[in-house]
């Protein structure tokens, strides 16, 4: 199991409201100010935020994003328009493996749709053959055990 988040890195500078079950306050992380209302967890419970969804949501979000950052919580991935561009053509061939293409229809239908038809040796030895075939092992890894990669910002060639 994960190790919890931590908010012993905040400052507090006020204090509202403290009863056994809840505290109210205002603390500083060196970003910004937080204004929180700590509740006690079930021990053992991660940390749960709630933020009301209003006209300042993103604001909210940025300063939770801030807030769990700073708790020691990974940033989440984004990918770039590159890296976007190849988890989509994963995706679809995924897709096609699952609908029971051959890596040469895949090849044809999804990468190289200019490419003339291979036969034989000419197939077996292309570099199309080739990069299908890494780009299948790929995705077949992603599909197996690389989400909690992809969730964590690590896209890497299978290997």
């Amino acid at each position: 199991m994960e190790s919890p988040l931590s908010l012993d890195h905040l400052r507090p500078i006020s204090s509202a409201w403290r009863s056994p079950d809840e505290q109210h306050l205002v603390a500083d992380d060196g970003h910004g100010r937080h204004r929180l209302v700590l509740r006690a967890p079930d021990r053992g419970q991660p940390l749960t935020l709630l933020l009301p969804v209003d006209t300042e949501m993103s604001i909210r979000l940025d300063a939770a994003a801030r807030l769990t950052h700073s708790a020691g919580a990974t940033a989440a991935y984004s990918p770039t328009p590159l890296q976007r561009t190849r988890l989509v053509l994963l995706i679809h061939i995924l897709d096609a493996i699952d609908e029971g293409l051959s890596k040469r229809e895949i090849a044809r239908r999804l990468i190289y749709r200019n490419m003339p038809e291979l036969r034989g040796a000419t197939w077996k030895g292309s570099s199309e053959r080739r990069r299908i075939h890494r780009l299948a092992l790929e995705a077949l890894r992603l599909r197996d055990n690389g989400v909690a990669d992809l969730l964590h910002g690590r896209l890497h060639p299978p290997g």
